[in-house]
């Protein structure tokens, strides 16, 4: 046999090689394209430090609305603009996630 016919087929560490590629590029795109993430928002939180706000007379009535129809508004934006994104409340996960930032 000639060097040309022995190289005709890859070897075995092209073999591994390709096919650790091929599966990491197959993971790398199952995990951004199609997996659920999951995002927190710590509503209670938030609701309890806008209360505390009001029962101070630090905002009215009309604002306190006003910022509640904001966090609405932000939680709806989250779901239509990332629809592979998972919104649950903070109290609910232990750990991790991506939290959500709401503006006081």
């Amino acid at each position: 046999m000639s060097e040309t016919e022995k190289r005709a087929t890859p070897g075995y560490l092209e073999i591994c090689a390709i096919s650790l590629i091929t599966t990491l590029i197959t993971i790398f795109c199952y995990d951004f394209f199609y997996t659920e993430k999951i995002r927190t928002v710590d509503l209670k939180g938030y609701i309890e430090s806008q209360n505390r706000l009001l029962a101070k007379g630090g905002i009215s009535q009309t604002e306190w609305k006003k910022r509640l129809d904001t966090v609405d508004k932000i939680l709806q934006t989250t779901a239509v603009n990332h629809p592979q994104e998972i919104v649950i409340i903070k109290d609910v996960v232990l750990h991790g996630g991506r939290e959500i930032k709401i503006a006081h």
